[in-house]
């Protein structure tokens, strides 16, 4: 893993002092290693599509906040449009934008919450898994609301925690202008902690290769930690406690029962 990381707060200018999300940045590899974020409920299915942003304080700038992609034409330690421009890969976002809403989706449309990613993995497959984790947050949401007699979602005492990252692949770089790395694997951690009733949270995770076929698999997050053990080459520990991953088995089958019930609707990136 890469030791020169940057941990970015993501802001917009017109909320220059709110975060919407965290990221990791690797500037060696030009791409995200994760993308940490709040799961919104209320967020709708198809977000509109926004202008690219950069992060500034990357290249030694001021602002705290992120600014026009098109201003930064010559930025040497993260990625821009033109890295992409015939590259044959998508710009992926790690944190969806059709999981947040307002500023908080527009935050995500900067480039490093985005990394190279297959079109028919990001738009078939990963998209399709998203779709699915979206639709079972939202119906555990409602289903806590109920038991718990709650007029509003927004009032159950809980709060979702989501981790999405990616694996880098070694010596390989997108072309044509080989300055970004093409990560072999992509990854999402899930974590609903629930605060009044610690023994109802649950957590959940899926990895897939970033390939143009189906090869994502659900795990548990202690099976996720070794994993990216491996694959990192050094030890990963997710969340503190593994956010109740002994509920894991039921998570498992309610899952992929609204898996399996999600179109794979194409989406853009």
């Amino acid at each position: 893993m890469d030791q020169n990381t940057v941990q970015i707060c993501q802001k917009c200018k017109e909320t220059p002092y709110y975060v919407h999300f965290a990221t990791l940045y690797s500037p060696y590899h030009k791409i995200p290693l994760y993308s940490a974020y709040y799961f919104n409920p209320g967020a709708p299915n198809r977000a509109e599509r926004k202008e690219w942003f950069i992060e500034p304080k990357l290249s030694g700038g001021t602002n705290e906040y992120m600014e026009r992609e098109t201003l930064h034409m010559d930025e040497k330690y993260q990625a821009v449009n033109a890295d992409y421009i015939g590259s044959g890969y998508d710009r992926g976002h790690l944190n969806p934008r059709f999981f947040q809403t307002g500023f908080g989706r527009d935050a995500t449309f900067t480039l490093t919450n985005a990394a190279p990613m297959d079109p028919c993995f990001n738009r078939v497959y990963w998209y399709q898994w998203e779709a699915a984790t979206k639709k079972y947050l939202k119906e555990l949401t409602t289903k806590y609301q109920k038991e718990l007699k709650l007029k509003d979602p927004k009032d159950a005492p809980e709060k979702v925690y989501i981790i999405t990252g990616t694996v880098p692949q070694k010596d390989t770089r997108m072309p044509p202008l080989d300055r970004v790395n093409v990560p072999s694997v992509v990854w999402t951690a899930v974590c609903v902690h629930r605060f009044t009733a610690e023994e109802k949270s649950l957590s959940f995770g899926y990895m897939g290769e970033n390939r143009a076929d189906n090869v994502i698999q659900m795990m548990s997050i202690p099976q996720m930690n070794a994993e990216l053990s491996k694959l990192y080459g050094t030890a990963i520990k997710i969340f503190k406690d593994d956010c109740r991953s002994e509920n894991y088995k039921t998570v498992h089958e309610e899952y992929m029962d609204i898996l399996k019930k999600t179109d794979t609707l194409t989406t853009d990136d």
